[in-house]
């Protein structure tokens, strides 16, 4: 076996030693670039299987803070796919949000402008359940951290390739909102539609939480009612229980409505919402005249509904009706007279009324109203009383101090 140094030497020589070894080492070199070749176009092949992804586009919000969004699609290709699952994928900074189609108090949803894209006849939107924030009083809806909007991609004429061309257009917003715009490109060729694992499981969790009819999430909305003319009554039931839910109300323009007080009963299967109206269109469109659509949140499952306006207090209310009043207040009457306190009282009126023996009718009739109307008065005195009271600002009921 010659040594390093003996080859060397040979290999400068011109030997024949040195040929054979040169030949030998050659036939090693061009394995190597055989192998790196490979290499490479294993590495572009992988590069080249991404193509569901477009690349990521960034836009400043502050000094070192940027948003970024990005198209990504189920498949690699359009296949003979009528309907391609897509996403428009956004990721936020810390403590910066974005908005939903209905953005509350402030803000704007994002929008997609689709000029320039080939093969594309329609694109739908779709909404995840949105969450509520709370800023300098003001109550808006949309999303935080991450979110993917997904979309539906119906082409021109399927089993073609599709070009997409999107301006995205967001208002993300934390002490201050900046408007932010990116292009975003992402090209599907022709042939068959292998699914893109990543992008696939990603749409479909965000998917998931896009509101439905209720019935995969247990949800059902049974009504929407005003009470008075200043508040709205959302009933819903909830099978599982609901843990903490949220209500979203919209009306279409000119309404607006505040944060809701909700009430759980029956072990939180029924949902009790009351939103006061706080902003109402100038032309006094009524709401029952407008279609409402009503979502509710719970954790990870939603569902929505559009609905008629009712103008009777919706089932569960707390607030009898003026014959419950009147009922109770007979009861309590009744119940009173027969109190300790008070029964001894009744042989004093009853004796009164057999004194009235002998007197004219119109006189007896004339004491019972006199007595009657001095009872009311006093009442009414005292029940003004604890209503400037109470409009004063102080803790006063009628469970208190009658």
């Amino acid at each position: 076996m010659p040594s390093l140094s003996y080859i060397s030497t040979g290999i400068l020589a011109g030997t024949p030693m040195d040929i054979a070894v040169s030949t030998l080492l050659a036939k090693h070199a061009r394995r190597a670039a055989g192998a790196v070749a490979l290499l490479l176009g294993a590495f572009c092949a992988a590069a080249g299987a991404s193509a569901a992804e477009s690349g990521w586009q960034a836009a400043e919000l502050a000094p070192g803070v940027a948003v970024e969004a990005r198209l990504i699609a189920a498949t690699d290709a359009t296949g003979s796919l009528a309907a391609i699952p897509a996403g428009l994928h956004v990721v936020l900074p810390d403590g910066w949000k974005t908005y939903w189609r209905s953005p509350g108090d402030a803000g704007l949803p994002p929008a997609l402008d689709w000029t320039g894209s080939e093969n594309l006849k329609d694109v739908r939107f779709d909404w995840p359940a949105p969450h509520r924030f709370t800023l300098f009083g003001l109550e808006t809806f949309g999303y935080a951290e991450e979110v993917v909007f997904p979309l539906t991609l119906t082409p021109e004429t399927p089993a073609q390739p599709m070009r997409l061309r999107a301006r995205a257009d967001l208002l993300v917003c934390s002490d201050i909102c900046v408007p932010a715009a990116m292009t975003l490109a992402l090209d599907l060729p022709a042939g068959a539609a292998a699914p893109d694992g990543d992008a696939a499981n990603l749409i479909d969790r965000f998917a998931s939480l896009v509101p439905g009819d209720g019935r995969v999430a247990g949800l059902a909305v049974e009504a929407a009612n005003l009470v008075g003319a200043d508040l709205l009554r959302v009933t819903a039931a909830a099978d599982p229980a609901l843990t903490a839910p949220d209500v979203f109300v919209e009306a279409g323009p000119g309404w607006a409505f505040g944060r809701p007080e909700i009430a759980l009963r029956d072990g939180g299967r029924l949902l009790v919402a009351d939103l006061p109206v706080v902003q109402s269109p100038s032309d006094g469109t009524s709401l029952e005249s407008a279609p409402l659509t009503v979502t509710v949140v719970d954790g990870p499952r939603a569902m929505e509904r559009t609905l008629a306006v009712g103008n009777a207090p919706a089932g569960g209310s707390s607030a009898p009706g003026l014959a419950a009043m009147i009922g109770l207040a007979l009861l309590g009457g009744l119940v009173l007279n027969l109190m300790p306190c008070v029964l001894p009282v009744l042989s004093l009126k009853l004796l009164s009324v057999i004194g009235q023996g002998g007197r004219s009718r119109a006189r007896i009739r004339l004491g019972f109203l006199a007595s009657a109307s001095g009872i009311l008065v006093s009442f009414l005195a005292l029940a003004g009383a604890a209503i400037a009271v109470k409009a004063a600002g102080g803790a006063v009921g009628w469970g208190i101090q009658f």
